[in-house]
């Protein structure tokens, strides 16, 4: 990334010459003639020159074409340590970009502030899990301790978007006690007899910003209350708006986006076989880059 931002800002001033010729009794330029090329044709304009062709601003924001000999040899300097300055903060923000690209999830006590990625609230081992139909349940309550009193097998509390959720895996149409009931997703596919373990996010993103391709042994699964994200598959691409789930099936390479116009706030579960890795990197598949910004 660095290689290519240098390299563009290198271009934009290698493509410019410039000739700067000086009076005597003045200190300003008195002849200046720069040249663009483009497709084996030179351009060429001189302020000397009764008639000046026309020249894009900014194809010439190293040497502009000005009306007048009014261009003073500070301010050719300026124009230059503009692009620089230009050149680095794009630089700057790909590698920011870059690196949330590349950051994985992480525990939620690493966080600083209103960090944006993907922070893991909790990691709970939920052994084997019953052969029939399962949904995740989300409920808020008032208080941590109200939480606490209605949790149930397979039920975990966590503080997450400012509020007290009581996430439960358990059969449709299950119901804890107390509560404001927000969602049941679900059914959850792939769930073998094996010991499972839930691990449980909060994920969010500005506009623009991928996950790389991966893939889970388990079913992944969004909840988004904010913004919009976008998942792309081998099958294809699916939307998540606010208020809205959806699911990713267990082994199936994807990219996460997060798409829109605002900041994207989700809470996403991944249940995973206990034995098996929480996520692995899907380098046999390349996305087609279906979601857009």
């Amino acid at each position: 990334m660095k290689s290519r931002a240098l390299k563009g800002a290198a271009a934009n001033f290698g493509v410019y010459q410039s000739k700067v010729g000086w009076t005597r009794n003045s200190r300003r330029c008195a002849s200046r003639t720069c040249y663009a090329s483009g497709a084996g044709v030179e351009k060429r304009a001189s302020l000397n020159s009764e008639v000046d062709a026309p020249v894009p601003s900014l194809r010439h924001a190293y040497c502009p074409a000005i009306r007048g000999a009014d261009m003073t040899t500070r301010r050719c300097v300026w124009n230059a340590l503009a692009i620089v300055i230009w050149s680095l903060m794009a630089l700057v923000v790909s590698e920011q970009v870059m690196a949330q690209v590349a950051q994985g999830c992480k525990p939620a006590s690493q966080r600083v502030g209103d960090q944006t990625g993907c922070w893991i609230f909790a990691n709970e081992a939920l052994g084997q899990l019953p052969q029939t139909p399962l949904f995740w349940h989300l409920v808020t309550y008032t208080t941590r301790a109200e939480a606490q009193a209605a949790k149930g097998p397979r039920g975990t509390v966590i503080d997450a978007l400012e509020k007290i959720w009581l996430f439960t895996i358990a059969e449709p149409g299950w119901r804890s006690p107390g509560g404001v009931r927000v969602a049941e997703i679900g059914p959850l596919p792939g769930i073998s007899n094996e010991p499972y373990t839930a691990v449980y996010m909060e994920s969010g993103n500005t506009p623009g910003i991928s996950t790389r391709a991966h893939r889970h042994d388990g079913p992944e699964v969004f909840y988004t209350l904010v913004g919009e994200l976008c998942l792309e598959t081998p099958d294809g691409m699916k939307t998540g708006h606010a208020g809205e789930s959806t699911i990713a099936a267990p082994g199936v390479p994807m990219k996460l986006t997060t798409v829109g116009t605002e900041r994207r706030r989700s809470l996403a579960l991944v249940l995973h076989e206990t034995a098996k890795p929480f996520a692995t990197p899907a380098s046999d598949w390349t996305p087609k880059g279906l979601c857009k910004p």
